[in-house]
């Protein structure tokens, strides 16, 4: 899928990699982008802009808050949360109060949200009014995001002290197949980082970058939806959930927001590369994963596999064949490089089996 590549400014893997030379996180590489360019543009979602600054300030408030409700360090804050502004602001939050993330999506049943919440124990949930009510009921606090706002205003929106180390764990990811008893793998600060690096250092991801925020917010997926692009003063981009479902309207989408880099599960990318594109896109990018790849892309694309941490699974990134560093390389190479470079030690699953 050869496209204009219309970003700009300097690759962001130079600052994962100097961040993870000096022991930093994820959270204070976005606090870096913040004090680099506070009015650039942070994420987009319907009628929805946040920028940088805003982002900033919003997640550090709600971090305070999170941290009068137990937030720390070795403590978990469960997000049921649909992808949005708000899940972006609520994952940010919980990092900069020292807790784990715990993404849950709002609409798996109610009955394996309770387990989930019953084995990661989390201090708080992250949620909205209309969501909040179908939570069980537990030992958390539950923040409903537009039901607690003016308390959350008043927190201040200076960076809590107590950001997590790189070993300490930065989420808790429940995979889709882990049966009626969830197993949640823990993913830490450091592993989280070594991710980023893999990816900016794939598709030379760049503050003009623009990807798009769209993958279920349980779904591992959305974790490299989200920290790729915000570590390199990126822009992530929501979809509403009927263009999701529409490969015809998701590529049009994709093109009226100039996205760059996109990541598709396997099935809708398969539907998504069977279609014609116009010439004049942004689109340089397409990874996805879950699913065996069954039809490979046209002859003026290349393949670079990687490896799912969580699951197991290959990831494809779809290029033009002349992008600078993605080649075809073999899927046992890269696994090795991912797993040895990328994931760290192996987090190993929350519950036993």
């Amino acid at each position: 899928m050869a496209g204009s590549n219309g970003s700009n400014g300097s690759n962001g893997s130079n600052g994962a990699r100097s961040a993870a030379s000096t022991g930093r996180t994820v959270a204070e590489i976005v606090a870096a982008q913040v004090a680099a360019g506070r009015s650039r543009l942070a994420v987009v979602d319907g009628d929805r802009t946040l920028t940088y600054a805003a982002l900033e300030a919003r997640a550090n408030a709600l971090a305070h808050h999170l941290r009068r409700h137990g937030a720390d360090r070795d403590r978990t804050v469960a997000l049921v949360l649909p992808p949005s502004a708000d899940l972006v602001i609520a994952a940010l939050a919980t990092l900069r109060s020292g807790a784990a993330c715990v993404p849950v999506d709002p609409a798996v049943p109610v009955e394996r949200v309770a387990a989930m919440l019953a084995d990661a124990r989390p201090c708080a949930i992250v949620t909205r009014r209309g969501l909040a009510a179908r939570m069980p009921r537990g030992a958390w606090h539950v923040v409903a995001l537009d039901r607690d706002g003016a308390e959350i205003e008043r927190q201040p929106t200076s960076p809590p002290d107590a950001m997590g180390r790189p070993s300490d764990v930065a989420y808790v990811v429940y995979s889709a197949d882990s049966g009626n008893r969830p197993k949640g793998g823990d993913i830490t600060h450091a592993s989280l980082l070594n991710r980023v690096i893999w990816q900016h250092a794939t598709v030379h991801v760049t503050p003009g970058d623009r990807a798009p925020l769209m993958s279920s917010s349980g779904f591992d997926a959305a974790v490299w939806e989200t920290w790729p692009y915000l570590t390199a003063g990126a822009s992530l981009h929501v979809p509403d959930d009927v263009t999701c479902m529409d490969p015809e309207a998701l590529r049009d989408w994709l093109v009226a927001q100039d996205v760059t880099i996109a990541f598709v599960a396997t099935p809708m990318a398969e539907r998504l590369l069977a279609l014609p594109w116009p010439a004049a896109r942004r689109l340089r990018a397409l990874l996805t994963s879950a699913d065996p790849l069954r039809h490979r892309p046209s002859a003026g694309a290349s393949l670079a596999l990687g490896w799912e941490p969580l699951a197991d699974r290959a990831q494809v990134v779809h290029v033009p064949r002349d992008h600078p560093s993605v080649v075809m390389r073999h899927p046992a190479l890269i696994a090795r490089t991912v797993q040895a470079d990328v994931v760290g030690a192996a987090d190993a699953p929350r519950s036993a089996a």
